[in-house]
């Protein structure tokens, strides 16, 4: 294969040793942006975005997990993969037929691995087979769900083999802890890959810090003496230029006054989930580290493509918020860090503000690889960003998301209406849809007012600018925008 980056000029990518890339790609699960840091993560700081490029605007197209992943793994939209929601058979939409990048790179010579969670479901209910287009699989079985010990007792499944894990007393200090496990199944097949003579492919996708996110005992007293998270977004006090599905949501407690309050009781659960989902992303970090060095010991570092992201954030009280799949910054922005020194140097760190996405990965993994990208895709390459150099790149992405059944939030009790949504560097257009006629268990039969938001002046989102006079402008300009992507109703499974 040739080792040509295409943009406006011709960049050459040189691999070590005339070989071709490897690629580690890490997906959390509901990781916030705001916590890869050095005090959260600082083996995945240093090691990731200390020697590679820190993406500072990084965000998923749709904000829950199983159509963030597959846009990962196609570069598409959800409305074009039509893996629209968590429950969406995964086999009997678009996304079946497309191209996915991990099958591509099998056909062309790599030896491909997934360890952790691929899809929510495929052919009927999901079972934890594996896919074909990975050579090596320890995928997570997700009929489990999320409950409340699913870090302790959860199945794997090791191509045709299951491996079940149950712990009745986690304290004890006898039971196995689920990142751990999958961090030793992902060092056995880097150990494979390594011996192979082949460039690989390792797709880690852990829980952590999916709720419960219970972090491992060893990790059960971190971060004791850390601060509540009460950001000016937190219990927003005033909601009356909120959308109406949020001002009269049945969840926000009222007082005699009827102005909306947080009740201590889940302030307390908040602040509760909040320190459990960074400890329990200790043991992702520790994973990273331990990888990373094998890679490194095995020489095999400095011609590895790593990128570590999450497929969507969460709340935790924002606007009165918890789960996800609503279009404000804390569910669609997500930690985005790339290590790659045939590109990136490792001693010249970058931060950059550019907009990028989870399409965007797959399109990168195409070009580095020496691979067609497929003409599917709906995201770019960041391989011209990575490399520092000049060029032309987007200056709005597009949002949608259907969240019109409660449990494709992650909260029962939270129904929210469909949505599309705009974003630049500075603003932000949402516009909610009417879902009348699709069978959606909550049914909203016209369409919420839109929000408008500088968030250069307001970053959390306080102010409603929409139908202001002095923001038409700007608002039609982003409606323009925003009506080159039609309403697009998701199917509900019946």
């Amino acid at each position: 294969m040739k080792f040509i980056v295409l943009f406006l000029i011709l960049v050459p990518f040189v691999a070590t040793a005339g070989t071709d890339p490897n690629f580690l790609i890490i997906l959390t699960d509901d990781q916030r942006f705001d916590s890869l840091s050095p005090e959260i993560m600082p083996r995945t700081w240093q090691r990731i975005r200390e020697e590679g490029v820190d993406f500072q605007n990084a965000f998923v197209t749709t904000p829950l997990c199983c159509p963030s992943r597959a846009s990962i793994f196609t570069g598409t939209l959800a409305r074009n993969h039509g893996v629209m929601r968590n429950i969406t058979n995964s086999d009997r939409v678009a996304f079946a037929q497309m191209n996915h990048f991990a099958e591509d790179l099998k056909n062309n010579g790599y030896y491909t691995g997934l360890v952790g969670r691929f899809l929510n479901s495929w052919k009927g209910p999901w079972v934890g087979r594996r896919k074909t287009e990975f050579d090596y699989w320890a995928g997570v079985d997700l009929l489990q769900g999320h409950a409340s010990d699913s870090y302790f007792n959860f199945d794997l499944y090791l191509k045709k083999k299951v491996v079940r894990y149950r712990c009745t007393d986690p304290q004890s200090g006898n039971c196995k802890y689920i990142t751990d496990e999958l961090l030793r199944y992902a060092s056995a097949f880097l150990k494979l890959a390594a011996n192979s003579n082949k460039p690989f492919l390792l797709y880690f996708a852990p829980t952590a810090p999916h709720e419960p996110a219970t972090p491992a005992l060893r990790h059960s007293s971190m971060f004791s003496d850390l601060s509540p998270y009460r950001p000016p977004s937190y219990a927003e006090q005033d909601l009356s230029d909120k959308p109406r599905w949020i001002q009269e949501a049945s969840w926000i407690p009222k007082d005699p006054t009827g102005r909306p309050f947080m009740s201590p009781e889940i302030q307390i659960a908040i602040d509760s989930l909040r320190i459990s989902q960074l400890r329990s992303l200790a043991a992702v970090d520790e994973a990273v580290d331990a990888m990373l060095e094998f890679l490194k010991q095995e020489g095999l570092l400095d011609n590895t493509f790593v990128l570590f992201t999450s497929d969507n954030g969460t709340y935790l009280g924002e606007h009165f918020l918890e789960g996800k799949n609503a279009p404000y910054e804390e569910s669609i922005r997500v930690p985005f860090a790339v290590r790659f020194p045939p590109l990136i140097p490792v001693d010249s760190h970058r931060a950059n503000v550019d907009l990028v996405a989870n399409i965007d990965i797959a399109p990168t993994i195409y070009e580095l690889a020496g691979l067609q990208v497929p003409p599917q895709t709906d995201g770019k390459s960041l391989a011209p960003l990575l490399a520092g150099v000049r060029t032309r790149w987007r200056k709005s992405l597009f949002f949608e998301g259907w969240p019109d059944r409660p449990g494709d939030i992650g909260d029962p009790d939270q129904c929210r209406p469909p949505f599309r949504a705009i974003r630049n560097k500075r603003y932000i257009y949402i516009r909610y849809e009417s879902n009348t006629g699709t069978g959606a268990p909550c049914i909203f039969t016209q369409a919420d007012g839109p929000e408008l938001y500088d968030l250069r002046n307001d970053p959390y989102q306080i102010e409603n600018l929409a139908g202001k006079t002095e923001y038409i402008k700007v608002q039609d300009r982003l409606e323009k925008r925003l009506s080159s992507y039609p309403k697009v109703d998701a199917p509900v499974r019946r």
